[in-house]
């Protein structure tokens, strides 16, 4: 099924363009992180899984998104550099957040250790990113003005979604918020902003159409929300663990079961154990889950609908292959279930 969907999305024409840019993007970022990095730390060599469909999914969206915006051709590959720089920014953040490692970078480096290796891809990515702006107003491409710009349009469409994770981690609001807020305010600025940010930040720099960019910046904020939520299915137990919001937890603590509320309740009073947490997640209701796929295929289906009217010949065929590759990417290691998340 994997195959079959990737090869429909192959078969596509603008999906094949935008690909085959992500996978010189991705060559040409290692290749100048081994620059930059020099002796200090050298990189492993680039693996083919780093250059495959499964791992460039969504960035492969957002440069056919981008182009589907009404970006010129000519500057796709730069603006696909900065999504990467982008990219690995937010991974590494979302490493030192969540307490996990996701290599983004291959660095040769000895141990195991990942606190250093989460810092060292965000100091990374920040100097590739300063380094390919200067290149492109040293080539003329670019004037001083336009590169501050720039800058400060890369920093300004983060900062908002890390905003949520910071209030989130503070508890500024509410400890389980309903699930109409996390619809809402909460996933729509956690993961949907970041969805966005490659058709925002080339609406900053105007180089987009904005009677187009502006829908698809929403299908994108909407496909972001699907995204999470599913992330939120697979993330029960460890979200509870790190009293993180997630939707599946907020049913339960807003239903009409009183003893699941209540050992929910128990856990957040107290020290308790990943192993609890886990055990915990295992017995709230399928409803739940039920409910909660119900949202993500609402969202996907409302994203496919703006593709389909903005995206040239994309179709039903190819928002399936999309939604089957997404359901994949994000649920398969830890999550069986089937779910078709595009029409």
């Amino acid at each position: 099924m994997k195959n079959q969907a990737g090869a429909i999305l192959m078969a596509y024409e603008p999906w094949a363009q935008a690909f085959a840019i992500q996978r010189q993007t991705v060559q040409r970022f290692h290749q100048t992180c081994a620059t930059v990095l020099g002796d200090s730390c050298p990189l492993n060599p680039l693996q083919p899984e780093q250059l495959s469909l499964q791992r460039n999914l969504f960035s492969t969206l957002f440069i056919m998104a981008t182009k589907a915006a009404g970006v010129a051709l000519d500057v796709l590959p730069l603006y696909a550099m900065i999504n990467q720089c982008l990219r690995v920014q937010v991974t590494g953040c979302d490493n030192l957040l969540d307490d996990e490692y996701k290599s983004v970078i291959p660095f040769s480096l000895s141990g195991s250790g990942t606190r250093f290796r989460s810092v060292l891809t965000i100091m990374t990515g920040d100097t590739v990113l300063a380094n390919l702006i200067l290149e492109e107003v040293a080539s003329g491409r670019m004037n001083l003005v336009n590169a501050q710009q720039l800058l400060a349009a890369s920093l300004a469409v983060l900062i908002p979604s890390g905003i949520e994770e910071h209030e989130e981690e503070s508890s500024i609001k509410e400890p389980v918020p309903p699930v109409e807020i996390i619809l809402q305010q909460v996933h729509p600025r956690k993961t949907g902003l970041l969805f966005e940010a490659p058709i925002r930040l080339v609406g900053k720099m105007q180089i987009a159409d904005l009677s187009r960019s502006q829908h698809i910046s929403e299908a994108l904020s909407k496909f972001g929300v699907g995204c999470q939520i599913l992330d939120d299915l697979k993330d029960v137990a460890d979200d509870l663990y790190h009293r993180k919001y997630n939707i599946v937890i907020s049913q339960a603590w807003h239903g009409n079961n009183e003893a699941e509320k209540q050992q929910i309740a128990a856990f957040l009073q107290s020290d308790e154990t990943y192993e609890q947490a886990k055990d915990i997640a295992a017995r709230l209701t399928t409803a739940h889950q039920q409910d909660s796929l119900n949202y993500a295929g609402q969202y996907f289906h409302q994203a496919a609908q703006i593709f389909c009217q903005y995206f040239p010949d994309f179709k039903t065929l190819q928002a399936s292959a999309l939604g089957s590759l997404v359901q994949n990417s994000i649920m398969s290691e830890r999550n069986t279930t089937e779910i078709r998340v595009m029409p």
